[in-house]
């Protein structure tokens, strides 16, 4: 199978969507980085990969649904404050970045809904993780 991407990322803005979602598995530590650094600043570096804006953009946005899979939120550990105080779940596997982000990590849950934040376990948790979100999408207030 093969899939052909037809748009790029900078050609399209958060608020054109009800919701954004990161989808799981490693999908985000890919987008974390640029092929070519143009910055020798660490912190630069990490915060300046295209997908890194976009999402940082989206979670200024609380209009816009935004979703995180297992490990979906490592798209958001480059800003650290785009998590603090956020209640959260994720792979285990991610665990000690969200707390250093200062995130709220809830255990047990398999989904967590935090306003407009929607975070999943892991992919086995899908569909109760798509469920939210169309439920956060449905009670946002009409504009």
């Amino acid at each position: 199978q093969s899939l052909k991407i037809s748009r790029d990322i900078s050609t399209v803005k958060p608020e054109d969507y009800a919701a954004v979602i990161m989808s799981a598995n490693y999908t985000s530590v890919r987008l974390r980085y640029s092929s070519e650094p143009e910055t020798l600043d660490p912190r630069a570096l990490v915060q300046s990969a295209p997908a890194v804006v976009w999402f940082a953009d989206a979670m200024k946005n609380p209009r816009v649904i935004k979703g995180a899979l297992c490990h979906g939120l490592w798209i958001l550990t480059p800003n650290p404050d785009l998590l603090r105080g956020r209640k959260v779940v994720c792979n285990l596997v991610v665990l000690a970045d969200i707390l250093n982000c200062g995130a709220q990590a809830v255990v047990n849950p398999k989904v967590v809904v935090d306003e407009d934040l929607v975070t999943g376990y892991s992919k086995h948790e899908v569909v109760p993780f798509i469920e939210a979100i169309a439920q956060q999408i449905l009670a946002l207030p009409p504009l």
